[in-house]
């Protein structure tokens, strides 16, 4: 049995809803799922219409999504080093907080995993297999990890972040960086135009902007947080402008400019809806390669901690 059908089970009883619902839920749920974890989050536990398809948000669909997101977010932040039944039980529990499930869903959800404890095991047993197969970088004596590079998930939604020395730098990214959408390596971009890279000029804080937006890809970023990195590289800068002139006076016509900066590459797209930050989506191949010594000017503390 797998980690879908153990949730789907339980989602299918509970809320009295179809396997067809149930499988297109899911589906979404698990290609936008950062985008949906972040705004439930924010919104205080509910659903919001400007994310979520209209035919989720009524109240027992709404519930069933909800109780696929905890199952969701409890099973993606299993700790694979530790003891597997605790890390699975207490990461549900935490997801449960997350998105203020009330206590009689927190407690069949619990009882669910609990119940499904053997299979779900078994799953992550595997999981750790796998994981220990893994190739790992191999890197000469002396030398040091060095840079991290911010790189498209596979899925095209979301960022993987790895920490890779120059020599691998090197054989892995700087020699195949036709193969991306946008190439940033330290201070130089590059974007496809037709089937090459080009370089291009950019000011420093359109290039933060750049390396931020693709760093947290298909999350919304606060509009403060964002400016702050953006224009003094900290988090610690106490601001007399309101939020509606900053993004009037700086961030609007900073983020036009690298949109149009970003005009040849397919699909990407820089969007805030209303009453919300902004967010960087779509489906194009990117790298990010930066010193280590620098990520923390494009670190934003909601998403770290």
């Amino acid at each position: 049995m797998k980690l879908r059908d153990i949730v789907k089970n339980f989602v299918v009883s509970r809320f009295d809803i179809t396997d067809d619902f149930f499988n297109t839920a899911w589906d979404f749920v698990n290609a936008n799922y950062s985008k949906i974890h972040d705004s439930i989050v924010s919104a205080k536990g509910k659903l919001d219409q400007a994310d979520i398809p209209l035919a989720f948000v009524g109240k027992t669909e709404g519930q069933a999504v909800k109780a696929i997101l905890i199952f969701t977010t409890g099973f993606k932040e299993v700790n694979l080093t530790g003891e597997i039944a605790e890390s699975v039980l207490a990461s549900v529990q935490n997801a449960c907080k997350q998105y203020r499930a009330e206590a009689r869903l927190k407690e069949e959800i619990l009882q669910a995993v609990k119940s499904g404890k053997e299979e779900i095991i078994n799953f992550f047993k595997e999981e750790q297999r796998i994981e220990k197969l893994k190739p790992r970088e191999k890197i000469a004596e002396g030398e040091k990890l060095e840079y991290e590079v911010y790189i498209s998930d596979p899925s095209g939604i979301g960022t993987e972040t790895i920490e890779i020395s120059k020599t691998n730098v090197k054989k892995k990214y700087l020699k195949n960086k036709n193969n991306y959408d946008i190439f940033v390596y330290l201070r130089s971009v590059y974007v496809k135009k037709g089937k090459e890279l080009e370089f291009i000029r950019m000011d420093e804080r359109i290039y933060k902007l750049l390396v931020i937006f693709l760093k947290y890809k298909d999350r919304h970023l606060d509009v403060i947080p964002l400016y702050r990195k953006a224009w003094f590289d900290t988090d610690d800068v106490d601001l007399t402008d309101t939020e509606e002139f900053i993004v009037k006076s700086y961030l609007k016509p900073a983020i036009s400019e690298l949109r149009t900066l970003m005009a040849s590459v397919t699909f990407f797209e820089i969007i805030k809806p209303r009453y919300r930050g902004y967010m960087c989506r779509g489906h194009f191949k990117f790298c990010v390669i930066i010193n280590k010594s620098e990520q923390e000017k494009y670190v934003l503390r909601e998403f770290e901690e």
